[in-house]
């Protein structure tokens, strides 16, 4: 994993990216550092994508989700190194045939509620980072 994360470290401060490329590496770095209910990034995550669908839930029914929450951390690195390189490294291929037809079977719509479910944490969080303190000095003020 940190080699993966390394590499696609090394092409977020690469001069052949474009202004995506360090939004997404920012964007991503403070939102794993935000907890929300004491929960981390990965926590909000799960839980949506798990309430989004009753076939997700049952695909994630007997998961070890510490492990799984470390595979999607790594996952990112893999997406993005494809982002940057336009190939798929060897852990993304790993991934996509472990939730191939043949194997997991995670029907294609799947990945679409993936990244909805992904986008609206990533919101989420960025929200509540950007609007809490301002909300809680506006809650301070209300017997002043």
């Amino acid at each position: 994993a940190a080699d993966i994360r390394h590499m696609a470290i090394g092409l977020a401060q690469s001069d052949d990216l474009n202004g995506f490329d360090s939004f997404f590496d920012q964007s991503y770095e403070r939102v794993k550092r935000v907890k929300k209910n004491h929960k981390s990034f990965f926590d909000a995550f799960y839980e949506h994508f798990i309430n989004a669908s009753p076939i997700v839930a049952a695909h994630f029914r007997n998961t070890d989700m510490a492990q799984q929450k470390k595979t999607l951390e790594k996952s990112f690195y893999s997406l993005f190194i494809f982002y940057a390189t336009n190939n798929a490294n060897d852990y993304l291929e790993k991934i996509a045939a472990r939730h191939s037809k043949s194997q997991a079977n995670i029907a294609p719509e799947l990945f679409d509620l993936w990244l909805e479910c992904l986008i609206k944490t990533v919101t989420e969080l960025s929200w509540r980072v950007v609007l809490s303190s301002g909300i809680t000095y506006m809650k301070f003020k209300y017997h002043k």
